[in-house]
């Protein structure tokens, strides 16, 4: 199994981007002198663009692995920031799952809490889709590994 985090997540970084465009147009529908719209312009649109960029490569990127021995979550930070966890389906001792707001209750997205052998803090995954359906899906991984 793979799961991405929710494609909601991308909707605050565009409006963002969707934000310095209209700034843009605001700019120049004020007819502002040449050279500041010269300079703001091109500032406006590559923040625009590198805003929508980074956030689909951090959502593209980070993803939930559920193999039958193997749990693995990479997160996408930054470019050159990426980070793993992973642990055996042997040593998961609990699956939870917390599915906070409006948002996340009407569009079925929340948080996934996986607790294991030999860690003191739960491992937390955020965002996940059909949050429900994923944390049945690794505890019936684990079950029918211990089982």
């Amino acid at each position: 199994m793979l799961s991405r985090q929710h494609p909601l997540v991308l909707l605050l970084p565009l409006l963002r981007s969707v934000g310095l465009l209209l700034l843009f147009i605001f700019l120049f529908a004020l007819q502002v002198p040449n050279w500041l719209l010269g300079v703001s312009a091109p500032v406006l649109l590559v923040l625009a663009g590198v805003s929508s960029w980074r956030a689909h490569h951090h959502w593209d990127n980070t993803v939930v692995i559920l193999t039958n021995k193997r749990l693995m979550i990479t997160e996408q930070h930054t470019m050159l920031h990426r980070s793993m966890s992973e642990c055996s389906l042997l040593s998961i001792q609990q699956v939870g799952h917390d599915v906070r707001g409006l948002l996340g209750s009407m569009f079925g997205y929340g948080t996934i809490e996986i607790t294991t052998a030999g860690s003191k803090e739960p491992l937390h995954v955020p965002n996940v889709p059909k949050v429900y359906e994923v944390e049945q899906e690794i505890q019936r991984a684990a079950a029918a590994l211990e089982g």
